[in-house]
């Protein structure tokens, strides 16, 4: 989808695509906090840790982004308000 932004193509992009994105971000983000608590000592631990965060840490932008454009406080769970 990005992809298709950036080169300028036509994308079908709704606003439940972004509020999805942005639940798999927040979800790798508290995946990466909840790891960190962890003994992070052992090495499969530490692995698998430092590779998610390595990632999340280049997509967080993605959920902030969706944040500054979306207002997620709608008065249902279902409804998002897209910022002018």
């Amino acid at each position: 989808m990005f992809y298709k932004v950036k080169a300028g193509k036509k994308v079908r992009c709704e606003v439940s695509d972004l509020i999805k994105i942005y639940r798999v971000v927040e979800s790798l983000m508290e995946l990466v906090k909840n790891l960190k608590e962890k003994d992070l000592s052992d090495p499969i631990i530490r692995e698998i840790y430092e590779g998610i965060k390595k990632n999340v840490d280049i997509i967080c932008k993605i959920s902030q982004m969706i944040e500054k454009g979306i207002d997620m406080s709608g008065p249902k769970d279902s409804e998002f308000y897209v910022r002018p």
